[in-house]
C-alpha cells in the first residue's frame, strides 16, 4: 500500500509537471538621450525595488530605442531604471561586429547617477504596458 501511495505521489508529479514558463509582464518600450542625442547602442535595465518581485529585466538600446517584450516584461510594481552606454558593458552588443567596435569610438559612458546609483523609477500597472522616454547625461559631460 505505501509503494502504491509513492507511486500514485511520482506519478501526479510527472504528469502535472512543473510550472517553469514564466507568466508575461508588461511590455515596456522607449528612447533614450545621452547628452540630447539618441544613445547609439547600450542597455536598459529595470531592477526591481520596493518589495516588487522580480527578476531584473533588460534591453538593448540601439540608435536611442528599446523594448522588452511582454513575455520578458516587468511584473506590476516599482523599478529602478539604469542606463549604460555599449562603453560601459561587458560584453559586445549583438549584431555590432568586432571590428566595428573596435574602430568606432562609440557613446561616451553614462553618468553613475543614471546607472549603478540611479534614482531614476517607474511603476509598471498591471493593465497596461510601459512607454519611457529617458534624457541621461554622459560621464564626461559638466
Amino acid at each position: 500500500m505505501r509503494i502504491l501511495c509513492v507511486l500514485v505521489v511520482c506519478c501526479s508529479v510527472a504528469l502535472t509537471g512543473c510550472d517553469s514558463a514564466r507568466k508575461p509582464g508588461q511590455e515596456v518600450r522607449g528612447t533614450v538621450r545621452l547628452d540630447g542625442k539618441p544613445l547609439e547602442s547600450g542597455s536598459v535595465v529595470l531592477v526591481p525595488i520596493q518589495g516588487t518581485r522580480g527578476p531584473k529585466c533588460y534591453a538593448l538600446v540601439k540608435d536611442g530605442e528599446f523594448h522588452i517584450p511582454a513575455a520578458e516584461g516587468p511584473f506590476p510594481g516599482v523599478y529602478r531604471v539604469e542606463v549604460y552606454s555599449a562603453a560601459q558593458l561587458q560584453v559586445p552588443l549583438e549584431g555590432v561586429e568586432e571590428s566595428a567596435a573596435a574602430t568606432s569610438p562609440g557613446p561616451p559612458p553614462v553618468a553613475v547617477q543614471f546607472n549603478k546609483q540611479s534614482q531614476l523609477t517607474v511603476e509598471v500597472a498591471a493593465d497596461a504596458p510601459v512607454e519611457l522616454t529617458l534624457e541621461v547625461q554622459s560621464a564626461a559631460a559638466p
